[in-house]
């Protein structure tokens, strides 16, 4: 069985992000494209985000972000949902190792299990080495499941 962070992943699009000077700009950048249902508003989501950024910065070291709201909104989505998305140009996002985001997971999550179970997948991923350096090659979807086959131990159980 694929972990979590997999099987949403092979559900998404691997996206590219233009270069941005900033968080604020990388998130509404982000929210601008993302497929919402018609029941969650795109302002109400980025200023649920940014609020969330003001409260405590969601760079979690190695250059990566997961933006994501704090606590479960009533986001009205059917499954939840992780945008892995590349910087162009690294952004500081005022991560606690102080190196600048490369790469950040969007997470909407549809319930909060689901949200508790996506963050710790992509904490663990964040802090292994092998997968911080894979990530910065900026792997196409394939390639990162690929990756994710290879060394999630949880994959193929």
């Amino acid at each position: 069985m694929a972990g979590i962070l997999h099987r949403l992943i092979a559900c998404s699009d691997v996206w590219y992000i233009a270069p941005k000077d900033s968080v604020d700009d990388v998130l509404k950048a982000l929210i601008e494209v993302l497929p919402l249902p018609d029941s969650l508003q795109r302002p109400a989501l980025l200023q649920a985000l940014l609020t969330r950024e003001d409260q405590m910065s969601t760079a979690i070291g190695n250059s990566i972000a997961i933006p994501h709201v704090r606590r479960t909104m009533p986001l009205s989505l059917a499954s939840s949902l992780v945008i892995p998305a590349y910087l162009f140009k690294p952004v500081d996002w005022k991560a606690p190792d102080g190196l600048p985001v490369h790469t950040c997971f969007l997470i909407l999550a549809a319930n909060e299990q689901e949200h508790l179970e996506i963050l710790a997948d992509i904490a663990r991923y964040a802090a292994n080495e092998d997968f911080s350096d894979f990530i910065r090659t900026m792997p196409t979807k394939d390639e990162l499941l690929a990756w994710f086959e290879r060394n999630d131990p949880m994959h193929g159980k």
